[in-house]
């Protein structure tokens, strides 16, 4: 039964006939430490769920699963996200050909990180650091789960870094590091 005070113990209950013997066997077992791990693991997922942007997807990138972090950053809601695609987060300055190596890498079943421009359901835009692993279900693929952290404001620096605010041309450190490049 469900003991809602958790001062007391939780026992599970249980009885049987034993038509042969003309008995009943009554069993009882203390679920208190069984119950209170049940309740922490259940506020950690929620924790989880609230504050780490993650996503599940089967093998044709579809969304299966979307953290309430997921719903919050996309403005999207779980039934407007399951059973899509990413891309409709696709922002068009992500050229093609970065999905096309992220895919790559998956199908490959190797984990791909990167980071990843974004636009959300009212067309803000913002950046994550993604990590894309591959999920295994008795050695057999069955999707993909990917787990991001949001670093808008990090991008944001960098690009002011490297540009003149008032000219919008790139400073002559950005130059300067982009020659040593090549």
């Amino acid at each position: 039964f469900l003991n809602r005070d958790i001062n007391k113990p939780h026992i599970n209950f249980s009885a049987s006939i034993m038509p042969k013997e003309q008995t009943i066997l009554i069993t009882l077992k203390d679920v208190t430490k069984l119950k209170e791990y049940e309740r922490e693991m259940k506020e950690y997922v929620e924790l989880i769920d609230e504050n780490i942007i993650t996503s599940k997807t089967d093998l044709e990138g579809n969304i299966t699963y979307a953290s309430k972090a997921f719903q919050k950053i996309s403005g999207y809601s779980i039934d407007e996200l399951l059973g899509k695609s990413h891309n409709i987060l696709y922002h068009k300055d992500m050229p093609k050909s970065f999905y096309t190596k992220l895919w790559e890498t998956i199908i490959e079943n190797k984990i791909w990180q990167g980071e990843i421009k974004n636009i959300s359901k009212d067309g803000k835009i913002y950046w994550v650091k993604a990590t894309i692993t591959p999920i295994f279900q008795n050695g057999v693929k069955i999707g993909y789960t990917s787990i991001r952290q949001e670093i808008t404001d990090k991008k944001s620096l960098e690009q002011i870094s490297i540009k003149d605010q008032l000219t919008d041309i790139y400073n002559r450190r950005y130059y300067e590091e982009k020659v040593v490049e090549f």
